[in-house]
Parts: structure tokens; C-alpha cells; sequence
């Protein structure tokens, strides 16, 4: 099924700029002097951060009860942070582990860098600590029996993975939304399931 586009650029505008993540050699040297230097550079950027506010509106326009958001894949909890300011609560499903290539080209780029498990749950409770209404859920099987307004999917980047996870929160959500439809597995996954409408920064939310 062909994508949508409400928000921003076009599908051809919108990709990212393939050297935004890459890692040269002043930024694996400050790595390796600074853990958390990989922690700082993950900031979104202003556009990425719009499309959320974009996506969350768009539901509040549509009627959602902006109650419980389930967010599958949180890594540093940025995005977290946007849901927080629209739902009465945030529920982060992250083990913190990066399962090699095609997990998603970005953290790919980050295990070349000395990524580590702590480091990253450590970037989460540094960016969320201070919002009460944000809690993290580190075995996503203990999460599997709740029910919620919305879940936002952004875990592992595969077909597969991907379409695992919309099967398994379908039907326990009222909107099935999530990350990186610009990805093609993702974008794969996410047509063979409904018609996408996507935002800028490649947030998409299935019509229902």
C-alpha cells in the first residue's frame, strides 16, 4: 500500500543525511575519552522532534484518549520525552541490547564505537529522571499483557521484527504507530499491514 504523507518533506527530501551518524576519528577519539559522548551526539534533531509533536497532535485531533503510551525501543528516551508532555503516562519497553546488523543503521554505526548496555540505559535515566510520568520496563516479556492508547514502535529494524511487533500490539492498542519508516523493512512491514500516514521525521501511524 502506498504511504500518505501528511507533514514535511517528501519521501525523497526527508532521508537522512547518510554522514549524520557516522563516526570519524575525532568522535571515536572523544568516545573513548568520554563514554557518554555517544549519549550527547544521539540528540534529535529540531525537525525529528516536530514530527513527534506532529504525530501527537494529529491523534489528539483524531479523538485519542491520550492515556497510556507504550513506547517499544527507547533507546536515550528523547522521544520519551516529547510523549510525556501529551499522555498522562509513558511506558518505555527497552532491554538495552542491540542484536547486530539490521537492528537499525544508526546503532549499527554506534557498536563500531564502543556502544555499550550501560551506556545507553545510563543516556535514558540522565534524559527522563526528572518526569514523573515516564517509566522503563526492561523485560519486554512483562509486558506483554497491557493494554494502552497508543504504542510506538522503534525497536529492532527488521522485517520480521517489525511486523512481529505490530501483530503482537494490534489488538491491545487503539493506534498502532512507530519510527524509521523511511527504513525499508520497516516501511515493508508497516504496508503489508495497512495504509501509513507519515510524518517528518518518518513516524507513521496506521489509519484505522
Amino acid at each position: 500500500m502506498e504511504e500518505r504523507i501528511v507533514f514535511g518533506k517528501s519521501m525523497f527530501q526527508e532521508k537522512m543525511d547518510e554522514n549524520r551518524f557516522g563516526f570519524d576519528a575525532q568522535f571515536r577519539a572523544n568516545a573513548e575519552s568520554d563514554p557518554l559522548a555517544v549519549h550527547k551526539f544521539m540528540r534529535r534533531e529540531a525537525w525529528e522532534l516536530k514530527g513527534l509533536h506532529d504525530l501527537c497532535q494529529w491523534l489528539v485531533d483524531r479523538g485519542c484518549n491520550m492515556g497510556l503510551c507504550i513506547e517499544v525501543g527507547s533507546f536515550m528516551g528523547e522521544s520519551a520525552l516529547v510523549f510525556a508532555q501529551y499522555f498522562d503516562a509513558v511506558i518505555c519497553v527497552d532491554p538495552f541490547e542491540f542484536v547486530g546488523p539490521g537492528f537499525d543503521e544508526n546503532i549499527d554505526n554506534l557498536n563500531q564505537a564502543g556502544l555499550s548496555r550501560d551506556i545507553v540505559r545510563q543516556g535514558f535515566r540522565d534524559n527522563t529522571s526528572a518526569v514523573n510520568n515516564i517509566a522503563l520496563i526492561e523485560k519486554p516479556d512483562s509486558a506483554v499483557n497491557l493494554r494502552a492508547d497508543i504504542v510506538y514502535i522503534d525497536s529492532e529494524h527488521t522485517f520480521v521484527a517489525c511486523l512481529t511487533a505490530i501483530n503482537r500490539w494490534k489488538d491491545k492498542v487503539t493506534w498502532v504507530t512507530g519510527h524509521d519508516y523511511v527504513c525499508a523493512d520497516v516501511k515493508l512491514a508497516v504496508d503489508s499491514v495497512g495504509k501509513a500516514v507519515v510524518f517528518e521525521d518518518h513516524s507513521w501511524v496506521l489509519e484505522r
